[in-house]
C-alpha cells in the first residue's frame, strides 16, 4: 500500500512539474530552453510512478494471494503492524514534507533565483536523506547546485532563472 500512496505522491509531482514547464520555452533540440527540464523531469517522474504503482498493486496481489494460501500468513499481523503506527506516519510525514519543499522550490526559484533556492532545496534533502551532520550536509548541498549550474548554464547553455528579487 506504501507503495502506491508513494505513486500517488509522485505522479501529483510530475503533474506539477509538467503544469509548471508548460510557461516555459522547450527551445530546440541543440539549445533545450528553460522549459525542457521540468517537462521532461515530469515525464520521468510520472514514469517513475507508474512504475512504482505496478509494483505495489503486484505486491497487494501477492499478499492477498498468500494470505488466501496460507494459513500461517494469514495468522501474522501485516508489516505495518509490526513496525507500528508510529513507525508508518514518520515515515508519511517525511513524504510529505519533501512533497512541500518541493512545491515550495517550484515557488521559489523565479523569485529567489536557481543558485539560492536550489542550495536550500538541495541542503534541506540531503538532510532528509541521511542523518545530518553539522557541515557535510550544507556542502553537499553547494557543491551539488554548483554542479547542475556549471552543467546547464555553461557547459548545455540552459537559461536559468536568476530571480525576480534580484532583479535592478
Amino acid at each position: 500500500m506504501r507503495e502506491i500512496i508513494g505513486a500517488a505522491l509522485l505522479a501529483l509531482l510530475g503533474l506539477a512539474a509538467l503544469l509548471f514547464g508548460t510557461d516555459l520555452s522547450m527551445g530546440q533540440v541543440r539549445v533545450p530552453g528553460s522549459g525542457a527540464l521540468p517537462r521532461f523531469s515530469g515525464a520521468i517522474v510520472l514514469l517513475l510512478a507508474v512504475t512504482l504503482s505496478v509494483r505495489g498493486v503486484r505486491a497487494l496481489k501477492r499478499g492477498a494471494a498468500a494470505r488466501r494460501h496460507d494459513g500461517i500468513l494469514a495468522s501474522m499481523p501485516d508489516s505495518a503492524a509490526v513496525q507500528g503506527k508510529a513507525t508508518v506516519g514518520a515515515g508519511m510525514a517525511r513524504i510529505a514534507a519533501v512533497v512541500l519543499l518541493i512545491a515550495t522550490y517550484a515557488w521559489a526559484l523565479p523569485r529567489a533565483g536557481y543558485l539560492l533556492t536550489t542550495a536550500c532545496v538541495m541542503t534541506a534533502l540531503f538532510a532528509f536523506a541521511q542523518p545530518p551532520r553539522r557541515w557535510v550536509t550544507p556542502v553537499l548541498g553547494v557543491t551539488a547546485t554548483v554542479l547542475t549550474y556549471l552543467l546547464f548554464h555553461l557547459l548545455l547553455n540552459v537559461p536559468l532563472p536568476r530571480g525576480s528579487w534580484w532583479a535592478s
